[in-house]
């Protein structure tokens, strides 16, 4: 009788086990939900820049899964692109309050405080990312920037050191240190950094302004010249390279170039400020062109009447 009770029970047993299989399979396919897949897939329409849907779907997850800090860290940083940096702030401060560690909550964080110049919270949270990833380049790029903005340039350059250590090949990196070593007034280096970018990466012609511009400021007006004479090549109606280079050729005494220089900005830009006219006047001058310089002088005197004229 007892074996008999025994058989009875791992029969039953072994149904309920059976109709608990069949009722799981007969659930609605969100039964068997994955938060993660759908974060996964929000963040995918973020980085695409499809703001708008990345917006729905993390919405729609955080309805599900209100305590999901990864789909909070997302939202915030889609507040971010909107200016709503209040928002941000309390979608982030939800998911360190939730998950401390949750990946890439401080670094949104610090973007968030930056954008509001909240300088020294910035630091904090990216100081804080690095805590938690030290082989995380884009955070020390990040801290560096926020250091430039508080005008504490050695650290910045310290943090853009490490940031070129994990990666060398960053033409960016050796920019923004050169920067910082500019305002450090530390030239040479900066000099270096500079070239090492263009070297890099010949064709970004921002890195030849500044360094350019460096030139300038130290009086090599040949280098800066064949600066400018680059950018020039490049880009022959460049009306900003051709106004700098046809200064460098002033300081230099080479007027005829500068006045050749002056004429293709104002041919390539005739609506420039009033300044331009009187330096081409100055130029006038200093070749003998009296009568020229005078029409300069007049053009320009009239160019600045108009705003006033404009006035109510």
């Amino acid at each position: 009788m007892i074996r008999n009770r025994c058989k009875r029970k791992r029969t039953y047993l072994k149904l309920i086990f059976c109709g608990a299989l069949i009722f799981l399979q007969l659930l609605p396919s969100n039964a068997q939900y994955s938060p993660n897949a759908e974060l996964k897939a929000a963040s995918q329409l973020y980085d695409k820049q499809q703001h708008d849907q990345a917006f729905v779907a993390v919405n729609a997850l955080l309805r599900r899964c209100p305590q999901l800090a990864g789909a909070l860290v997302l939202r915030a940083k889609l507040y971010n692109t909107n200016g709503k940096y209040d928002m941000a702030l309390a979608d982030e401060k939800r998911a360190e309050a939730l998950t401390p560690d949750t990946y890439g909550l401080y670094d949104a964080m610090g973007s968030t405080y930056s954008e509001i110049k909240q300088y020294d919270k910035a630091l904090a949270a990216y100081s804080n990312a690095i805590k938690q990833d030290p082989t995380n380049k884009d955070m020390y790029h990040r801290r560096s920037m926020t250091y430039s903005s508080l005008n504490q340039f050695d650290k910045a350059i310290s943090d853009l050191s490490m940031y070129l250590k994990l990666d060398p090949t960053k033409a960016v990196g050796y920019f923004w240190r050169g920067s910082c070593y500019e305002h450090n007034q530390q030239y040479p280096e900066a000099l270096a950094d500079y070239s090492r970018a263009i070297q890099m990466n010949p064709h970004k012609f921002e890195c030849r302004y500044v360094r350019a511009h460096l030139y300038c400021k130290l009086k090599n007006w040949q280098k800066a010249v064949n600066d400018y004479t680059s950018i020039i090549t490049a880009s022959p109606m460049d009306d900003d390279a051709l106004i700098k280079r046809a200064d460098c050729y002033t300081h230099m005494g080479m007027y005829e170039k500068a006045l050749k220089d002056m004429n293709e900005a104002i041919s390539a830009s005739p609506d420039f400020g009033s300044s331009v006219y009187f330096t081409r006047a100055i130029l006038y001058d200093k070749l003998g062109k009296k009568e020229l310089a005078a029409r300069d002088r007049a053009k320009a005197s009239e160019m600045e009447k108009r705003p006033a004229e404009g006035k109510i």
